[in-house]
């Protein structure tokens, strides 16, 4: 049965996971002034293989959690700006394999009945010189490619939403809102499915499905 001091022990394993940091046997022993054996053996009474199984176990899972809060978060803001535009244009951009997560997402607005198209320079253009912006959405996973894009939009007082495997790119930190997709990269010898398409589709489906509740809140 776990004792106080397990107990203690436990509470610091776990907040240092949630704070994505791992904390050896003798980090603990040095925070609480109990034997080492002692500190060891709480993981075992936890129902833990070992130290590493037990540190493992509780930073693999604040991870996901962490992670699965980003993307909600994410969702929410990006949600927010396309009801903040609900009676503007909406123009939506990507490049390589994310044309088809554009494609899916402007159809889609389209057809809930909000101003949707592909983005081009002289669309944004045309809707300054009629007093108006509205919101430019660019999903570009180096955060590289669609930069011009961005300048443009901004140039033009659109909003700007990017979607992109990073948080340190040209493209998200010129961006009002960037929500970052992790891609899994991998070299030609030890190949692995680019996961950024995929995961962006996911992320538009919840998006999607925020919108409908604000549209019909009695949906659920």
């Amino acid at each position: 049965m776990a004792s106080s001091l397990d107990a203690k022990v436990y509470a610091i394993v776990r907040d240092a996971a949630m704070r994505g940091e791992h904390l050896s046997v003798s980090d603990v022993q040095n925070m609480t002034g109990l034997a080492r054996s002692t500190v060891y053996r709480v993981a075992k009474r936890y129902g833990y293989e070992g130290w590493l199984d037990f540190t493992s176990s509780l930073e693999r899972y604040f991870s996901k959690t962490n992670q699965e809060d980003a993307v909600m978060q994410g969702v929410t803001a990006i949600a927010d700006a396309i009801i903040r535009n609900r009676e503007l244009p909406i123009l939506v951009d990507a490049v390589g394999d994310a044309e088809m997560c554009a494609a899916y997402l402007q159809y889609r607005l389209a057809e809930q009945g909000y101003m949707s198209f592909f983005y081009t320079l002289s669309i944004a253009q045309a809707w300054y010189r009629e007093g108006g912006s509205g919101l430019v959405v660019v999903i570009n996973e180096s955060g590289m490619s669609l930069l011009p894009t961005c300048l443009g939009a901004a140039e033009y007082d659109f909003s700007t939403v990017a979607i992109t495997a990073s948080h340190d790119t040209p493209v998200s930190k010129v961006c009002d809102v960037n929500v970052v997709i992790k891609n899994n990269k991998s070299p030609l010898d030890a190949y692995e499915p680019n996961l950024f398409a995929a995961g962006t589709l996911a992320l538009i489906e919840r998006v999607l499905y925020r919108l409908s509740m604000e549209e019909d809140p009695e949906a659920l």
